[in-house]
C-alpha cells in the first residue's frame, strides 16, 4: 500500500471554512481510499499565497522535501497542481526534483505529473507559467477593482484609521455579504483636530505631543500610549481632509472630513520646513523653554547656544534670604558633538539678546511691509507681469502682420484668376500656405501666455493673503504664549550668529 502526503493550501485566510479547508481535504481522501491509499500525513496552508511566497519561504514544502529525502512516504496527492505553488521560476524544479527522489505527484483533477519525455518537462514547466501567469492577472484585476472603488467613494478594508469607525450602511458584496464603511467617530475626531491645531498653533514636535497626549489620557484605538512615528503618520494622512485614496484612485467625501484644508497645509508647511532643516545648521523653533532657543550659534567656534538659569542666592541683613534667576544662553562649545575650544564670549544674558534680536526683526519687516499687501504682492509678480504683456504684445503684432499679409496674398489670387496679376499662383500660393504653417504655433503660444497672466493675477492674490497671513502672526507675537512666539519666529527667521559684545547677525528667512 502507498504511502500518501496531501498538501492543501489557500491563498487568503477568507476561503477558510472553521479553521479547515475541507473541500480539498474531502476530494483528496476519497482519491486516495479508491486506490487504497493510506493517507499518513496532511499539511494545510491557510492563507499562504502560492505566487508571493517561495518554495523555500513555505513550511511545509520544507518538511516534504526533507521527508522525500529519507523516503518517508510514496505519493505527494494534491487538489490541483497549483497547490503546490503558482510560481514559474522554482515551483516545476521542486517537482522535479521530488519526482527524482521517487515521489510520485498526483492531483485530483488532473491525474499524474511524470517525467517520461521531453514532453512532459515541458509540460511542467507551462503548467506553471500559466498559473503565474494567472496569479499576475487576477492581482490586477484586483486592484483595478480597488481602484475603481475607491474612486466611487467606497472603503475598500483596511486598518480602520484613527478618527473614523466602521459601520454598516447596507452595501454588500457579491456574495450578499454586508460590508462596513467608514465613518467619523465624534471622540477621535475631537482627538485628530487638536493635534493638528496644536501642530499649527504652536509647533509641537511628534514627541512632544505624544507626550502631551498620554499625560491627558487621549489614547489611540489599542489603548496603549502614543508613539510619535503614529502621530507622523496621522499628520500626514490626506484621509482627514475627506480623501479615500488607492494609488492614483482619489475620491474626496465631505462627510469624512475632519480637518481644513488651510489647517491641513498650515501644518505641512511645518513638517516640510523640518525635513528640510534636517541636517542643517538650524533646529526645530520649538524647541527650548527660551524665545531663542534653536536660532541662536557662537560666531567664534559656531556651536549652538543653549539656555539656561543662573540661580543666585542673596542674605539680607535682617537674615532673611532672597533668590534672584537670570535666564542666560550659553555656548556650549561642541561642534557636531564633539567638544571644542572657543575663545568668544560664553554667555549672554537673554533677556537683552532677545531685545536686540527683535529690535532688527522689526525694522526689518518694517522695511519689507513698507507698502500695503496688494502693493507688496503686486511688486513681487509685477515685473513677471510685464515681461509676459510685452511677449504677448510681440506675438499678436506676429499674428496681425501674418493675417495682413494672408489678405493679400488671397487679393493677389483673385487676381490671378481674373488674368490681371503679375505674379505666378504657384508663387502666391507657396507664400500663402507658408504663412498659414506659422499661424497655429504663434496662436498656441499667444493662449499660454494668456493662461500665465491669468495665472500671475492667481499668485498675487496668494501672496497678497500669505502677507496679510504673515502681518497678522506679528501682530499677535506680543501678546502669544512662548509656544507660539517661537512659531511665529521660525516664520521669519533662520539663524542668530552672536559673537562678544552682542554683535548680532541675523539670517531672515523669505518674507512674504
Amino acid at each position: 500500500m502507498k504511502r500518501v502526503y496531501c498538501l492543501y493550501r489557500v491563498s487568503s485566510t477568507a476561503q477558510v471554512e472553521e479553521n479547515d479547508i475541507p473541500m480539498q481535504r474531502i476530494a483528496c481522501r476519497s482519491f486516495a481510499a479508491c486506490r487504497e491509499w493510506e493517507i499518513i500525513r496532511e499539511f494545510s496552508e491557510k492563507g499562504v499565497s502560492g505566487y508571493k511566497l517561495s518554495m523555500d519561504q513555505r513550511d511545509a514544502i520544507a518538511e516534504i522535501r526533507e521527508a522525500a529525502g529519507l523516503g518517508k512516504f510514496d505519493v505527494l496527492l494534491v487538489f490541483m497542481f497549483d497547490r503546490i505553488g503558482r510560481r514559474d521560476d522554482d515551483t516545476p524544479f521542486v517537482v522535479e526534483w521530488l519526482v527524482k527522489h521517487g515521489i510520485e505527484i498526483w492531483s485530483v483533477c488532473e491525474g499524474e505529473q511524470r517525467f517520461d519525455n521531453h514532453v512532459d518537462k515541458l509540460m511542467n514547466y507551462i503548467r506553471y507559467w500559466q498559473a503565474a501567469g494567472e496569479s499576475e492577472r487576477i492581482s490586477e484585476r484586483t486592484r483595478t477593482r480597488i481602484r475603481q472603488l475607491t474612486s466611487e467613494g467606497y472603503y475598500t478594508g483596511g486598518v480602520c484609521p484613527f478618527g473614523y469607525q466602521l459601520v454598516r450602511q447596507g452595501r454588500k458584496n457579491k456574495k450578499k455579504q454586508p460590508l462596513y464603511d467608514l465613518s467619523v467617530s465624534p471622540e477621535e475626531a475631537a482627538v485628530v483636530k487638536y493635534i493638528f491645531e496644536k501642530v499649527a498653533w504652536s509647533g509641537c514636535g511628534t514627541t512632544v505631543l505624544a507626550n502631551d497626549l498620554n499625560a491627558r489620557g487621549l489614547y489611540p484605538k489599542s489603548g496603549k500610549p502614543w508613539n510619535p512615528a503614529s502621530l507622523g503618520g496621522i499628520l500626514r494622512n490626506r484621509l482627514y481632509l475627506g480623501e479615500l485614496r488607492k494609488g492614483d484612485a482619489v475620491c474626496r467625501l465631505e462627510p469624512l472630513r475632519i480637518v481644513e484644508d488651510e489647517l491641513f497645509d498650515s501644518v505641512q508647511q511645518i513638517l516640510s520646513s523640518r525635513r528640510e532643516a534636517s541636517g542643517k545648521r538650524r533646529a526645530a523653533p520649538t524647541c527650548g523653554r527660551s524665545l531663542l532657543s534653536g536660532f541662536l550659534f557662537c560666531a567664534t567656534c559656531g556651536s549652538r547656544l543653549s539656555s539656561t538659569h543662573i540661580v543666585k542666592h542673596y542674605q539680607r541683613a535682617d537674615g532673611t534670604v532672597t533668590t534672584s534667576r537670570t535666564q542666560k544662553y550659553v555656548c556650549q562649545r561642541r561642534v557636531d558633538g564633539r567638544p571644542c575650544k572657543c575663545a568668544g564670549q560664553h554667555t549672554y544674558v537673554a533677556e537683552k539678546l532677545n531685545q536686540i534680536v527683535l529690535a532688527e526683526l522689526s525694522a526689518h519687516l518694517a522695511v519689507c511691509w513698507s507698502k500695503s499687501p496688494s502693493a507688496l504682492a503686486e511688486d513681487r509678480i509685477g515685473h513677471r507681469k510685464d515681461l509676459l504683456l510685452k511677449e504677448l504684445q510681440h506675438v499678436n503684432g506676429k499674428i496681425a502682420a501674418l493675417n495682413d499679409e494672408m489678405q493679400v496674398f488671397q487679393k493677389e489670387m483673385l487676381a490671378c484668376i481674373s488674368g490681371t496679376s503679375v505674379f505666378p499662383a504657384a508663387q502666391i500660393s507657396e507664400c500663402y500656405e507658408r504663412d498659414h504653417t506659422k499661424l497655429p504655433a504663434l496662436t498656441k503660444q499667444r493662449e499660454q501666455l494668456l493662461r500665465e497672466l491669468k495665472e500671475s493675477e492667481h499668485v498675487a492674490l496668494e501672496v497678497e493673503k500669505t502677507i496679510q497671513k504673515r502681518q497678522s502672526e506679528w501682530a499677535e507675537f506680543p501678546s502669544a504664549p512662548l509656544e507660539r512666539q517661537k512659531l511665529i519666529l521660525s516664520r521669519f527667521l533662520r539663524s542668530v550668529t552672536v559673537s562678544a559684545g552682542y554683535d548680532v547677525e541675523i539670517e531672515f528667512a523669505d518674507i512674504p
